[in-house]
């Protein structure tokens, strides 16, 4: 799956044209687990990464699906990893978020962080701006 850096459709309420020029809201995600750790620190966060996405989504509106085959859409998160410079001790961490239709179409997609070092994120660090990042969704589309 193709990932960008930047916001690609403005609200994340409503899904790709599905034709006749409505669009149908998206209120129920799933939630994958994070991908692609490189090391035991990013992948220690997964859980933190996940749960704090279900806890944001739900205080939102957004209904969790328990399975994907019951979801509007499903919100994948990614790690991605730079190696250091040489003389330097540590490499950059990303963690990319994403929230695609069933039909795999990009909904939305960001960048939660952006080259930090990887000994600098701590489980409240990675919680606070996933939850951050979250809540430039908004509310879902019916609690609004």
């Amino acid at each position: 799956m193709v990932i960008g850096a930047i916001l690609l459709d403005g609200c994340v309420g409503t899904t790709p044209d599905q034709g006749l020029g409505m669009k149908a809201p998206v209120m129920r995600i799933f939630v994958l687990d994070t991908s692609g750790a490189h090391s035991p620190e990013t992948a220690s966060l997964g859980d933190i990464i996940h749960d704090t996405a279900v806890r944001t989504l739900q205080s939102q509106g957004y209904e969790v699906a328990v399975e994907l085959a019951q979801a509007d859409a499903a919100l994948n998160t990614s790690w991605h990893a730079r190696p250091g410079k040489v003389g330097s001790p540590t490499g950059r961490v990303y963690l990319q978020m994403s929230l695609t239709s069933l039909d795999g179409r990009i909904i939305r997609s960001t960048e939660v962080i952006n080259g930090m070092p990887a000994g600098f994120l701590t489980k409240s660090k990675v919680a606070d701006l996933v939850h951050a990042k979250l809540g430039e969704f908004g509310p879902a589309p019916l609690a609004r």
